[in-house]
């Protein structure tokens, strides 16, 4: 039995070594370096960009960028950012709050939708509250203006907002 095996041959005697491929060099061509001196950085700044233009989410992020907003992080004046984007929702909010509804219109089953435009002071006192858009039924148009008038006063304007004024043009819908 010994001289059986001892017959077979040699599975690592046999194996031929692989000869190793070498791929000639191909020189790459350079990227182009960005833009680094003062004067470029500052036209670079000022080249407007649209949002079709940058991509994204809406070019946002590249307008932001561009106009040197990305350098002011952690400089405390991006304090108050979701303060200030979730405002125009405490309004909606309070607006839904107070929609007002009047009992013979429901009775008769009027619907439409009104698109109130109103003025927010920086106390949160509500004027210039008028009609942009009727609905069609003058019964609607005024409790909508209704519902603007029992909803003051709004909430302050977030000190980060930096305006004494927020000018809301909201639709109010009966259904």
């Amino acid at each position: 039995m010994t001289a059986r095996l001892a017959a077979l041959p040699d599975p690592s005697a046999s194996a031929r070594p692989k000869p190793t491929q070498t791929k000639p060099a191909t020189a790459r061509p350079e990227k182009p370096k960005p833009a680094t001196t003062r004067q470029q950085r500052t036209d670079a700044a000022q080249t407007p960009v649209t949002p079709s233009a940058a991509g994204g989410a809406g070019g946002q992020a590249s307008a932001t960028a561009l106009a040197g907003g990305a350098g002011r992080i952690g400089t405390g004046e991006a304090e108050g950012n979701a303060e200030v984007s979730n405002y125009p929702g405490l309004v909606s909010r309070a607006l839904r709050r107070a929609l007002y509804y009047p009992p013979s219109a429901k009775r008769r089953r009027l619907t439409g939708e009104t698109l109130v435009s109103f003025v927010v002071a920086k106390g949160g006192a509500a004027s210039s509250i008028r009609v942009a858009r009727s609905s069609g039924v003058p019964e609607l148009d005024e409790a909508a203006l209704e519902t603007v008038r029992r909803a003051a006063p709004f909430p302050a304007i977030p000190a980060a907002a930096r305006r004494d004024t927020w000018t809301f043009t909201i639709p109010i819908a009966f259904r």
